[in-house]
């Protein structure tokens, strides 16, 4: 009698002691020679997720049920995939006798088969390639104090639907504290990026920045009016005082602005970084766009809307410059 649990030849799957009484027509030799050539030659195919069983699902290949774990696979709910379909290699073709009956099962991997669409499809898929994805998840931050609210830091997704991908928080274009779960809902379709490409990992970093700032700034207008809150001071490395020249700026849609040193001073003497330090904030106007590169903005800055202003008497020699 056949072992139980022992992946078997194709000779041994349908001619063991005991078939006499459970014969084999010829289709079903010929379905299941097909299941013993995938699994020797580890080909990549398509499987539909039809219903959930214990530690992992149902999933059929031509009609043929076959058993995926959940430990074959990177997707963090199978339930999630019902209906879909997920590509698949044949992992072992196994029979079984229990009560004079013999049983026969496939077995299936997900990851086997991404790692072979990898080398075959993405292994060579440069930083800047544009791809989809569909969100599968919002990540928290772990080792959360008692009573504390998680913390969103990124959105994990499939690229192409069987790949994953993952968006840091400062990837995504919005402020930190805007809601992930809002902007990314599970299930949503989104344009990405590739900024980092890794292959031992199987994973892709992505970014939506550019799609969303490119959107917000289509939605902008010139003359509006923003705030906006200093995030540095540039600085000329060159020189051997390290000349501050210009101060940058990132707008509350989450654009970025810079802002040159002659649009905002006239004399040499006065510091940037004393009259701006980082984390002041100040209304400003847009004057332009500039669209090569990232999405930036023009403005010019309200000096009396700034939330470091000093009272008037104490402005003194810089009261011309800063009107």
């Amino acid at each position: 009698m056949q072992p139980e649990n022992s992946a078997v030849t194709l000779d041994g799957l349908l001619n063991y002691a005991g078939a006499e009484t459970h014969s084999v027509a010829a289709p079903a030799k010929a379905k299941w020679a097909r299941w013993m050539a995938l699994a020797a030659s580890g080909e990549v195919v398509d499987a539909k997720v039809v219903g959930m069983a214990k530690h992992g699902a149902i999933v059929f290949i031509d009609g043929m049920e076959c058993y995926l774990s959940q430990s074959q696979t990177h997707l963090p709910r199978l339930s999630g995939f019902v209906g879909k379909s997920i590509p698949v290699t044949v992992l072992a073709v196994k029979c079984r006798v229990r009560n004079g009956r013999e049983l026969r099962s496939v077995y299936v991997s997900h990851i086997a088969a991404l790692d072979k669409l990898w080398k075959e499809r993405y292994f060579s898929v440069k930083p800047g390639t544009k791809v989809r994805g569909t969100v599968v998840r919002i990540a928290h931050e772990r080792g959360i104090a008692d009573g504390a609210a998680p913390q969103e830091i990124g959105v994990k997704l499939l690229v192409d639907g069987i790949l994953p991908g993952w968006i840091h928080w400062t990837n995504t274009g919005l402020h930190r504290n805007a809601s992930l779960a809002e902007a990314f809902p599970i299930g949503k379709e989104v344009e990405a990026l590739v900024i980092m490409n890794r292959p031992n990992q199987r994973i892709f970093r992505l970014s939506t920045r550019e799609f969303i700032l490119a959107e917000k700034s289509a939605q902008m207008q010139v003359g509006d009016r923003l705030s906006a809150r200093v995030s540095g001071i540039r600085v000329d490395q060159k020189s051997e005082d390290k000349c501050e020249i210009g101060v940058c700026l990132e707008l509350e849609n989450g654009l970025e602005s810079y802002v040159p040193r002659h649009k905002l001073l006239s004399s040499p003497l006065i510091r940037l970084s004393d009259l701006l330090p980082v984390g002041t904030t100040a209304l400003v106007d847009v004057v332009r766009f500039i669209q090569s590169g990232r999405p930036r903005v023009a403005v010019k800055i309200d000096w009396k809307t700034r939330s470091n202003r000093p009272a008037p008497r104490a402005l003194g020699a810089i009261q011309t410059d800063v009107e």
